[in-house]
């Protein structure tokens, strides 16, 4: 595997593009650099290392991960993020302090996202009961990208969504002004309007949504 790691840097070095890059560095506010890869030949260029990672273990699969997410360029915390993925049916809570380092570490809405609304979400799902709790946990803490994780980990679960759960979070992150925050909370709200308008409608009005949690919460609202 360590030969299959170096040559997934060596072609992503190959592959590098210097005018992308830095509209790609730019996008993000300057925060990270990149390689300049775009999604789909990125894909392309992860495949076989993603895929020879099957014949490991999960621990294994960890220490890959904090080494891509060591590198300086953002494309290698999506590979990162794409490993995870490939491996997330054999996680478990044991492995969710990690994927808390990967939240913390290299923060933006970009990578927060993805492991948020997929791993997060994914595993929440898989052992509820703890997770929840750790869930609700987040929503209080000071750390903002944990807040924006508990609000949108249910983003894909549609008519399994735990409504109890999200006004728990709703409740425990409102107050919090932040956009990245607020965001989130219309974000949530939207994503659940398509299973359940006439609830998401009432959040809004009982709990006094306004502004860009508002807007955000009602776009795209089905009639």
């Amino acid at each position: 595997m360590e030969e299959d790691f170096e040559k997934l840097i060596r072609d992503f070095e190959r592959n590098c593009h210097e005018t992308r890059a830095e509209g790609m560095s730019k996008y993000m506010r300057f925060q990270f650099p990149f390689y300049g890869i775009q999604q789909p030949l990125r894909k392309q260029i992860q495949h076989f290392f993603i895929l020879h990672s099957r014949k490991y273990g999960v621990n294994f699969i960890i220490d890959l991960t904090k080494r891509l997410w060591d590198k300086e360029e953002r494309e290698c915390q999506y590979t990162a993020i794409d490993l995870i993925n490939a491996h997330k049916n054999n996680m478990n809570v044991t492995h969710v302090e990690h994927i808390k380092r990967l939240i913390l570490s290299k923060s933006w809405w970009d990578t927060v996202d993805l492991l948020g609304s997929g791993v997060i979400g994914f595993l929440v799902k898989k052992h509820s009961a703890p997770l929840k709790r750790l869930m609700i946990e987040w929503s209080k803490s000071d750390e903002l990208w944990l807040q924006r994780t508990a609000l949108i980990h249910q983003l894909r679960y549609k008519e399994h969504t735990d409504i109890e759960l999200m006004e728990i979070i709703l409740q425990n992150t409102m107050s919090n002004e932040d956009f990245f925050i607020q965001k989130a909370i219309g974000w949530s709200l939207r994503q659940y309007a398509y299973t359940n308008p006439t609830y998401v409608k009432y959040v809004i009005e009982a709990y006094s949504i306004k502004g860009l949690a508002k807007r955000e919460a009602l776009k795209k609202m089905p009639l």
